[in-house]
């Protein structure tokens, strides 16, 4: 027999095992607790994907939206506007603001001009006090790793005092992931030889500085860098990553089950085409470079989501995982991003800057294709999580988001909570102007503060507006107007829990 056959028998063997066998923990629908993984875009617009009328090619995604097992939701909102606050919100079920991650991080103003962003320090990081979704889990038997784009804090001591905030001091096992954003092509070539670098529609600007994939083993204080260029697309890089994963889980003979948090660089600046995936693109003479390099990002994205799914339904893994698909927030301005005619983009909490593709499969509960419109946030990933296994959420701390299971077994065709959000603070509730905004439902309440204090809100009912066109006149409507007095009061007691909340990180930040 071919010893590549047989080896590779072998391994379907070990991965149907990983997927009966019994482990600790238990799901509402199989003996064995389910896997997890959750892919996270960057800047992926709302429209920006083949269902949501999107001009890139994402036959992937597109399927994986109408799987028989899947679940649409066409309104998953990111739990901020921006990219590092809510990568907190997945990981913690927590809104951003509670525990001081204001805005992305990224470097200082000093520091902007250096060679090699990895020695610029963070402005803001997810505190070891928080619990994420990874440390639960590894508290229940699972094996965890993330790949791709940290952006959560510094991954070594800086000087100044500043404390690390690593995947390993947040529950995860494996990784290997960048501090902040890399070019979506040829992502460390900065590192090595900048002649290396795919510059794209950027070749009139400066190479982009070193920005270098890192890991570290446990127990280790070591930091080990990626030693060679990447010189192919950051998201099939990434899935690489997860492959090889996947192959040490097996070859180890490992039976417990596993929770992969993949957040891809794609398609945040600098996105940049490479091959195979401009192909649909590169000899389209109606598209601009720049639309060329963005279009392929996204097909790109679209692959690395039909390889992980290839991968699982190999390996026999697929009807005991639970996979989620979304993106941290709306495009970035001044991108060929789309919004799929929503208001505003990256950086509001209008909906073109929260509102995003987002897609759920769990074979193990869901026999028939859903399409929703109940509105779900990354905020409701831990406490799903939670659900799933049976086990309590942490009851020392608020948490802002609530399991998405009823609405996936169909039990509950509403949300009974609201959603909320609060953006731009600046380290202190009682300065400056920022912005916050209430979900209940079809109604949207979109509210404007300074110095802590409320000035002027804007309602909106998303279900004949969705694209916030039309503030609505309350004063000529009895039912409106109580919408209104309730949304505002209930988001000002919430702004006050969190700034409650938030004075723990800020006595740390003083000290």
């Amino acid at each position: 027999m071919d010893c590549k056959l047989c080896y590779s028998c072998v391994l379907v063997w070990m991965l149907h095992s990983l997927s009966t066998n019994a482990a600790p923990g238990q799901s509402h629908t199989n003996p064995r607790p389910p896997n997890f993984i959750f892919i996270l875009a960057d800047d992926l617009g709302y429209g920006d994907v083949g269902y949501n009328g999107g001009r890139a090619h994402t036959p992937h995604i597109d399927t994986l939206s109408r799987g028989p097992h899947s679940a649409r939701f066409n309104r998953f909102y990111s739990g901020a506007p921006v990219c590092t606050p809510t990568r907190g919100t997945l990981l913690t079920g927590r809104n951003h603001n509670r525990y001081c991650l204001w805005k992305a991080n990224t470097p200082g103003k000093k520091c902007r001009s250096r060679s090699d962003d990895f020695n610029c320090p963070a402005q803001v990081l997810l505190p070891d006090s928080e619990i994420t979704v990874a440390e639960i889990l590894q508290k229940e038997g699972y094996r965890t790793a993330v790949f791709g784009k940290w952006h959560l804090g510094d991954l070594k001591q800086l000087p100044g005092g500043k404390l690390p905030s690593s995947p390993g001091n947040n529950g995860f096992d494996a990784w290997k992931v960048t501090e902040r954003s890399a070019p979506t092509s040829t992502p460390n070539c900065a590192c090595f030889d900048k002649s290396l670098c795919n510059l794209g529609h950027y070749s009139s600007i400066s190479p982009p500085p070193c920005t270098n994939y890192h890991s570290r083993s446990p127990g280790s204080d070591t930091l080990t860098a990626h030693a060679e260029p990447i010189l192919k697309d950051d998201s099939e890089f990434v899935v690489d990553l997860f492959e090889e994963f996947l192959q040490d889980v097996v070859s180890s003979q490992e039976t417990k089950p596993f929770f992969v948090y993949l957040p891809l660089h794609g398609v945040h600046q600098r996105f940049i085409a490479t091959s195979p995936y401009d192909s649909p693109y590169k000899n389209n003479l109606t598209l601009s470079t720049e639309e060329i390099d963005y279009f392929a990002t996204v097909t790109a994205i679209d692959s690395a989501v039909g390889r992980v799914r290839d991968m699982l339904k190999a390996y026999n893994l697929s009807d005991n995982t639970m996979l989620w698909f979304a993106s941290d927030n709306g495009p970035e301005n001044g991108t060929p991003g789309e919004t799929g005619g929503l208001r505003d983009r990256k950086g509001s909490l209008h909906e073109g800057g929260i509102r995003v593709p987002g897609i759920i499969e769990y074979p193990a509960l869901m026999n028939t294709n859903l399409v929703s419109d109940i509105p779900i946030i990354t905020n409701d990933f831990l406490p799903t999580v939670c659900d799933v296994l049976n086990i309590p959420v942490p009851t020392d701390r608020p948490l802002d988001g609530i399991s998405i299971l009823p609405f996936l077994s169909k039990d509950a065709e509403k949300r009974n909570s609201t959603i909320k959000w609060a953006f731009k603070i600046k380290g202190d509730f009682n300065q400056g102007r920022y912005s916050a905004a209430i979900l209940d439902d079809n109604y949207k309440l979109v509210a404007n503060y300074s110095k802590g204090i409320f000035q002027k809100a804007a309602l909106y009912d998303l279900s004949v507006d969705k694209s916030e066109q039309s503030k609505i006149n309350f004063l000529l409507n009895y039912k409106e107007m109580s919408m209104y007095t309730k949304l505002t009061k209930e988001l000002e007691e919430w702004r006050q829990s969190v700034e409650h909340s938030a004075s723990e990180c800020l006595k740390k930040q003083d000290t």
